[in-house]
C-alpha cells in the first residue's frame, strides 16, 4: 500500500508525463521529439511509446478528425461564486488554471478535456459513490474556514473532475472563446480523459496502463 503521503506524488507524476505525450502529440511532435523532454522515472520509454501510438489513433476517434486539438491552455479570469456581498453585489474570485487540450470544433466552438491517471476505474464506486465522498480541503472555493475539517463539503472524485472542467469552460467563455455548438444549438460539454495504471512491484513506477473512459461533465 502507497503511504498516503506519497500517493498524489506518484500519480501527479505519472499524470504529468502522460500529459506530456498527449501535449507532444497535439503540436504535431513525433515521438522522438517527445522523449527528449521526458524523464521515463515512472513511465519507461516503451510505454511511453506505446501510449502515444495509441493516443495518435484516439484522438481523431473521440472529437473528430477535423477537430484541433490545442495542448497546455493557461487561462486566467474571474468567476462567480454564486453570493452576493452586504450590498447585493455578485461575488468573485479570481482563477487560472491550465487545460490538459482544448479541443477546437469545426464550428470554431470549444470546449476542455482533463487527461486524468488513476489505479481505480471510473466504474467502480470509489469514482462516483456519495459514501467515499471527502471533506474539501483549503483552497477549495467550497472550504469554510469556520467550520471544521469534519463539517467541511464533502464531494466525490467525480464531482471534483466535473467541478473542474466545468470551471475551465466558464474561464474559455470569460475569456472570449465560442463554447456553443453550431451544429447542437447549445453548450458543449467539457470531458475528462481517463487511464487506469497499475504500479510496478516498488510502487515508484507503471507497470502497465489501460484506456478506461470518456467521461462527459
Amino acid at each position: 500500500q502507497i503511504p498516503r503521503s506519497q500517493d498524489y506524488t506518484i500519480n501527479r507524476d505519472i499524470g504529468n508525463d502522460f500529459d506530456k505525450i498527449v501535449e507532444g502529440l497535439a503540436e504535431g511532435l513525433s515521438f522522438e521529439e517527445v522523449k527528449g523532454n521526458m524523464t521515463f522515472e515512472r513511465v519507461n520509454e516503451k510505454q511511453a511509446e506505446s501510449f502515444y501510438n495509441q493516443i495518435l489513433v484516439q484522438l481523431p476517434t473521440l472529437f473528430g478528425k477535423d477537430a484541433i486539438v490545442i495542448p497546455q491552455v493557461v487561462l486566467a479570469n474571474k468567476v462567480k461564486t454564486g453570493k452576493v456581498d452586504a450590498n447585493g453585489n455578485p461575488i468573485y474570485i479570481k482563477l487560472a488554471g491550465s487545460i490538459d487540450l482544448m479541443v477546437v470544433q469545426t464550428d470554431g466552438s470549444v470546449f476542455p478535456v482533463d487527461l486524468k491517471t488513476s489505479w481505480t476505474s471510473i466504474d467502480n464506486p470509489k469514482y462516483w459513490d456519495p459514501k467515499f465522498a471527502n471533506p474539501v480541503g483549503p483552497g477549495s472555493m467550497f472550504y469554510d474556514a469556520s467550520k471544521p475539517q469534519s463539517l467541511q463539503q464533502k464531494l466525490t472524485k467525480k464531482q471534483k473532475h466535473g467541478i473542474q472542467v466545468n470551471l475551465y469552460q466558464r474561464l474559455l467563455e470569460n475569456s472570449g472563446y465560442d463554447i456553443y455548438g453550431k451544429n447542437t444549438n447549445a453548450e458543449n460539454v467539457p470531458m475528462s480523459l481517463h487511464y487506469m495504471i497499475t504500479l510496478n512491484k516498488d510502487e515508484t513506477g507503471i507497470e502497465s496502463y489501460s484506456y478506461d473512459d470518456i467521461k462527459s461533465h
